[in-house]
């Protein structure tokens, strides 16, 4: 990036390897969960320990947003489809290119539950991310 260049400040301008970056990155500071998209248990914190799936809506929503019902109430926001996006390009790394629209989710859950330790998912998800910006050459999605 050149010194005088000013990167997007909106949430809107995230491509879905950003917010694949920045879920890892939410991980590494906060933690990582099984088995739920937050962990509340340990305290009720306004940023908890998540799940892959719960780090991205962290990252796109700004705040924990806990289960489908509650992106289907905010269907107007724009980070309801960075949230898609990243999932979607997620489950692909992780099953392949043909993975049926509409169970993305489950694979990524599926997956991040069988994980053993939070630097695996942290790695798939970078992985992940880098693999996009290769393919699309850093475009949209």
């Amino acid at each position: 990036m050149h010194p005088t260049h000013n990167p997007p400040t909106t949430a809107g301008a995230d491509t879905p390897a950003q917010v694949l970056r920045d879920a890892a990155l939410y991980l590494e500071r906060h933690g990582w969960t099984r088995g739920a998209f937050y962990d509340y248990l340990n305290g009720l914190h306004r940023m908890p320990a998540a799940c892959a799936v719960g780090a991205i809506r962290v990252v796109c929503f700004g705040t924990p947003v806990d289960d489908a019902t509650d992106l289907d109430d905010l269907a107007d926001e724009p980070p309801r489809a960075q949230v898609f996006d990243a999932i979607r390009v997620l489950a692909q790394r992780l099953a392949g290119p043909h993975v049926a629209h509409g169970v993305e989710n489950f694979v990524v859950t599926d997956w991040n539950d069988r994980a053993i330790t939070i630097g695996q998912v942290v790695t798939v998800l970078r992985d992940a991310a880098d693999h996009w910006d290769y393919t699309t050459h850093g475009g949209a999605a």
